[in-house]
C-alpha cells in the first residue's frame, strides 16, 4: 500500500525540495504551513492562496494550515530552551510545528514527517545539538524514527522510512551548512525552475519587531496574538505603560488598525482632508486626545497649518459608533511622543528580557 506523509511546508526552496522528493517517488503528500502571528506582514490569503498553488504544482494533494499563533506566544514568554541573537525562541518553535505535523499524520492517517531541514543551515534551530534534541522530543511524543530530512539524512541516524524500504535511498542527501549550490543543483533536477531567495521569514528575528515586543512585554505581560498583531501595523508609540498611540502609514494600514480594534480604542483622523489615523489605547483623558489628535494632524497634509478639525470615533462590533469633529487641534511633533516613551519604558527592555532568558 502506498506510503503517505506531512511535509513541513514552508515555501522555501528546502521545503519545496523536501515536497518533491516524495512525490516523485509515488507517496502522497499532505504539506503543512504552520500560521502563527509571528509570520510575515503579508496578507494570510494571499500567502495561502500562493503556498497552495506551489504545493500542488509539485505534487502534493492537499495542503492544512493549522493556527499555531497562541500556543508560539505562551513559548515565546518562556522558551524552554532561550532565544537567539532577539527574541525568536527558534527550538521551541520548530518543535511546535513539528509537533502539528504529528498531530496531523495521526489524524489523516499518515505514515511519517517530513521536513526540509539542513544540518547547519540556521544557527539555532539546525545545528546538529538541536536537531538531536527534536530527535528526543519526537521520541517522547511516541513518534521515534519517523521525523524524516531527505536532504540531509546520511549525515543522521537512519529513520523508519529508510530502514522499512518505504522511501527510495537514491533520494537521501548528505547536505550540510548555509550554501544553496546543491539545493539549485536538485532543484533543476527536478524540474523546479521558480523558489524564492533565503529570507528570513519569522518577525522574532527582526531587531526593530523585537524592540517594539520587548516594550509589549514590559506594559503587557498578558498579551495575547491580538497584541502582537498590531505591532506589524504602524508607527507605535508607547506614551505611558498603560496608553499607545498607533498612526497608520498607509490607507490599507487604516483599515488594518480597525481590523484589529476593540471596542475602548479611539480613532482620530482629520476632518477637511483626510490622511493618516491616529489610535489611542489606554488611558482615556485629554492628555491623550491632544496627542492622538495632534498626530492626526502632524501625519496628515494640514501638517503646515498647524491647526485642523480632527474626526474622532470609536468602532464597537465593526461600526463606528460616537462620530464627533474637535475643532483646534494642534499638531504633535512625534519627538514629544518618543521622549514620553522613553521617560516610562527602560531604553534597554530588550536587553533585560533576554537576560531574564538567557539561552541554556
Amino acid at each position: 500500500m502506498p506510503k503517505r506523509c506531512i511535509v513541513l511546508f514552508s515555501g522555501g526552496l528546502d521545503s519545496m525540495l523536501a515536497l518533491r522528493l516524495m512525490t516523485v517517488q509515488g507517496i502522497g503528500v499532505t504539506a503543512l504551513n504552520s500560521v502563527n502571528c509571528f509570520h510575515g506582514s503579508q496578507r494570510i490569503e494571499e500567502k495561502k492562496a500562493h503556498l497552495r498553488a506551489t504545493a500542488l504544482a509539485l505534487g502534493a494533494d492537499d495542503i492544512i494550515f493549522p493556527n499555531t499563533t497562541e500556543d508560539v506566544v505562551a513559548l515565546t514568554k518562556n522558551p524552554r530552551h532561550g532565544y537567539g541573537k532577539h527574541l525568536n525562541a527558534c527550538i521551541d518553535c520548530r518543535l511546535r510545528t513539528m509537533r502539528a505535523g504529528f498531530d496531523a499524520m495521526r489524524e489523516i492517517g499518515a505514515d511519517f514527517v517530513v521536513t526540509g531541514e539542513v544540518t547547519g543551515q540556521r544557527p539555532m534551530s539546525q545545528r546538529k545539538d538541536a536537531i538531536t534534541l527534536a530527535n528526543r522530543e519526537v521520541a517522547a511524543w511516541g513518534h521515534a524514527g519517523l521525523l524524516l530530512r531527505p536532504l540531509c539524512a546520511k549525515l543522521l541516524e537512519e529513520t523508519i522510512p529508510a530502514k522499512e524500504g518505504w522511501i527510495d535511498s537514491r533520494y537521501l542527501y548528505d547536505i550540510s551548512g548555509r550554501g544553496r549550490d546543491r539545493q539549485m543543483a536538485l532543484a533543476q533536477e527536478f524540474g523546479i525552475g521558480e523558489y524564492p531567495c533565503p529570507a528570513g521569514g519569522c518577525l522574532l528575528t527582526d531587531p526593530g519587531f523585537s524592540r517594539r515586543l520587548a516594550v509589549l512585554f514590559e506594559c503587557n505581560p498578558d498579551f495575547t496574538g491580538d497584541d502582537a498583531e498590531l505591532l506589524k501595523v504602524g508607527r507605535h508609540f508607547q506614551i505611558s505603560r498603560r496608553t499607545k498611540i498607533v498612526v497608520s502609514r498607509n490607507e490599507e494600514e487604516n483599515y488594518r488598525l480597525r481590523d484589529l480594534s476593540r471596542p475602548d480604542d479611539r480613532f482620530y483622523i482629520t476632518a477637511d482632508r483626510p490622511g493618516a489615523i491616529a489610535m489611542a489605547r489606554g488611558e482615556d483623558s485629554p492628555e491623550v486626545e491632544a496627542l492622538a489628535s495632534g498626530m492626526a494632524v502632524y501625519y496628515s497634509k494640514l501638517r503646515e497649518e498647524g491647526v485642523a478639525p480632527v474626526e474622532r470615533w470609536r468602532i464597537v462590533d465593526g461600526v463606528d459608533t460616537g462620530m464627533e469633529v474637535l475643532d483646534g487641534c494642534a499638531r504633535v511633533d512625534p519627538d514629544v511622543l518618543r521622549g514620553a516613551e522613553a521617560a516610562h519604558i527602560p531604553a534597554d527592555c530588550l536587553k533585560q528580557l533576554r537576560m531574564r532568558k538567557r539561552v541554556k
